[in-house]
C-alpha cells in the first residue's frame, strides 16, 4: 500500500524570486483578478499588509491551489511578505476554496475591531471622498480603511442620528445629513431625511424652503424609473447642495450642483484629519 505523505504547514518569508518560482505550478486555479492584484500590492507598499490565516496552498502533486493573487502582488510590489504555506493537500482541497462570497468592506473593518456596518461604511467612503472626484473612494488600503474608522469615530453621533431616521434612503443622501447636522437641528435633519424620502416633511407637511429638498426627491424619482442606483458622486454632490438649500431656507426654482462643497469648513475638517493618518 503506498504510503500518502501527510500535510505540513509553515511560516515562510516569500520574495518576490520566491513568488515567481510559485506560481509556476499556477495550473489549476480561477481566472486571475488584476483588480485584487492592484489592491493587494498597493496595501503591500503602504504597510499595511500582515500575516493573515489564510495560507499558499500545494497540493500533493505540488501544484498551487491557492494564493496566485497574493503571490502576484508580491512581484507587483517588489516586496517581501511572511505567509502561512500549507503542502501536501490532498488533491480535492481545491473544491472547499472559495465557496463562500468575498468579504465586503465593513465585514473586513469588523473583523479588525471595529463595528461599522454597510450602511456607515459608504457613508464614511463618501465623505472622504474629495468633491471633484469621479468615482467614490475605493477603500483598498488598511491606511484608507483607518482613515474610514476615524471619521466613523469622528462622526459617529452625526452618522447614527442620520442613519436612525429612514432605512428607505441611499449613501448619498445620509452623508448629506451628516454634513447638516453641523447647520440645523435635529428635527431639520430628520425633515430633510423625510421630505427626500416622501415629498413631506415629519409631520405631513411642507414649507417654502422645502423646495430643494423636494427637488431633489424628483431627481431621484427620475434616476429609479431609469434603472439607475443614484449612489455616486453626481448623485452625491446633488445631495450636499439640496441639504445645503435646505438649511438656509430659501426657496428654490432648479437645483444644480455646486462647484464646491458648501458645507466647506466640515470638509477641511474631514480632510486634515485623514491627512494625519496619510504621513
Amino acid at each position: 500500500m503506498t504510503e500518502v505523505s501527510r500535510p505540513t504547514v509553515d511560516i515562510e518569508l516569500i520574495t518576490p524570486e520566491t513568488a515567481k518560482a510559485f506560481l509556476l505550478k499556477n495550473t489549476a486555479n480561477r481566472s486571475l483578478r488584476p483588480l485584487a492584484v492592484s489592491e493587494y500590492a498597493a496595501e503591500m507598499k503602504t504597510g499595511g499588509w500582515v500575516l493573515g490565516c489564510d495560507a499558499i496552498g500545494f497540493d500533493r502533486n505540488g501544484t498551487l491551489i491557492n494564493g496566485q493573487h497574493r503571490l502576484n502582488a508580491l512581484v507587483k510590489s517588489g516586496l517581501s511578505a511572511q505567509f502561512i504555506v500549507a503542502r501536501d493537500l490532498p488533491v480535492k482541497s481545491i473544491d472547499a476554496l472559495d465557496i463562500g462570497k468575498r468579504r465586503m468592506l465593513h465585514e473586513r473593518l469588523t473583523i479588525a475591531g471595529n463595528k461599522l456596518n454597510a450602511r456607515q461604511a459608504n457613508i464614511c467612503s463618501l465623505l472622504i471622498t474629495p468633491w471633484s472626484s469621479n468615482h467614490l473612494v475605493r477603500i483598498k488600503t488598511s491606511i484608507q480603511r483607518d482613515m474610514l474608522v476615524a471619521v466613523h469615530a469622528k462622526y459617529k453621533a452625526a452618522i447614527d442620528q442620520a442613519t436612525s431616521v429612514t432605512s428607505k434612503i441611499n449613501g448619498c443622501e445620509l452623508a448629506a445629513a451628516v454634513y447638516l447636522t453641523n447647520h440645523a437641528s435635529d428635527n431639520e435633519v430628520r425633515d430633510f431625511l423625510t421630505l427626500v424620502t416622501t415629498g413631506v416633511r415629519f409631520d405631513g407637511t411642507t414649507q417654502p424652503g422645502d423646495s430643494a429638498a423636494r427637488l431633489y426627491r424628483e431627481y431621484r424619482i427620475n434616476m429609479r424609473a431609469r434603472n439607475k442606483r443614484g449612489n455616486d458622486m453626481q448623485n452625491f454632490r446633488l445631495a450636499v447642495t439640496a441639504a445645503e438649500k435646505f438649511a438656509s431656507k430659501a426657496p428654490v426654482r432648479a437645483l444644480k450642483a455646486y462647484q464646491e462643497n458648501p458645507f466647506f469648513d466640515m470638509e477641511q475638517e474631514i480632510f486634515a484629519l485623514i491627512a494625519l493618518l496619510d504621513k
